[in-house]
């Protein structure tokens, strides 16, 4: 009757013993993934990679991101101080993670994290809800994901954006066309200027000189000191623009 005891606690012993060894690598692991989060912040990269391996998988949190490896996501994870301030975080919940076969705690680390910041272009604090894991082999971090919501944040740093449509006749639908190919001069004016177009050409057979273009532009102000100036008329007579009949609409 004592042999079946003596198993039973023979087995429970080599299971707090893994239990503990567990835990012991789980508390390891939380320090790396807690000092990678910090040189994020500090924007520190040299010293993030540092924690990686170096053919680690690196999972961005935007619709078909691909996998990447540390140098990459290094270089994009820094464009978030290009775009945002005073990147920090209001809360963190670090949590061991589990094998998802198993369901044994496996050493990796687990965080639920609000991001807080403010968007450079727009002035908008951020708060921004987050999941990450980190998977770690020899104290090393494998392999690591993120989830939030990207396009939100991403339109965060959208500036508020005006449309309007203007229909206008050209002299020749070619030659006006080709200054609002990508790459142009043209398009990179008005883009220093924070202005898009897209171009229409009339489905009249009889009109194919008649036009309409949409510009989105982010500066109104900008926009207007334009407007009038010898500069403007001297582009848009080169590029064959007929000033009779010009009709402007805005989007409301």
């Amino acid at each position: 009757m004592r042999t079946p005891n003596l198993l039973l606690l023979i087995a429970l012993f080599l299971g707090s013993c893994a239990e503990n060894s567990k835990n012991a690598e789980y508390q390891s692991n939380l320090k790396i993934a807690q000092a990678t989060l910090q040189a994020h912040i500090d924007g520190d990269y040299d010293t993030w990679l540092t924690f990686h391996h170096p053919d680690a998988a690196v999972w961005g949190a935007e619709y078909g991101s691909q996998k990447m490896l540390p140098a990459e996501a290094a270089e994009q994870f820094a464009t978030h101080h290009i775009a945002f301030a005073d990147i920090h975080t209001n809360n963190e919940v670090w949590l061991p993670g589990v094998d998802t076969l198993s369901l044994l705690a496996d050493g990796s680390v687990r965080a639920y994290i609000n991001w807080g910041s403010t968007s450079n272009t727009t002035g908008e604090e951020i708060n921004l809800r987050a999941y990450h894991y980190f998977n770690f082999i020899d104290g090393k971090i494998s392999q690591s994901g993120n989830f939030y919501d990207a396009g939100g944040l991403s339109a965060t740093v959208q500036p508020t954006s005006t449309t309007l449509s203007i229909t206008h006749e050209v002299e020749d639908f070619d030659r006006w066309a080709a200054s609002w190919k990508d790459g142009s001069d043209n398009v990179k004016d008005f883009q220093e200027m924070g202005v898009t177009a897209r171009i229409f050409q009339s489905t009249d057979e009889k009109q194919p000189e008649q036009v309409n273009i949409l510009f989105d532009i982010a500066d109104m102000e900008a926009w207007s000191a334009y407007q009038g100036t010898d500069e403007m008329r001297a582009n848009a007579k080169m590029h064959g623009v007929i000033f009779d009949n010009i009709q402007v609409y805005q989007e409301k």
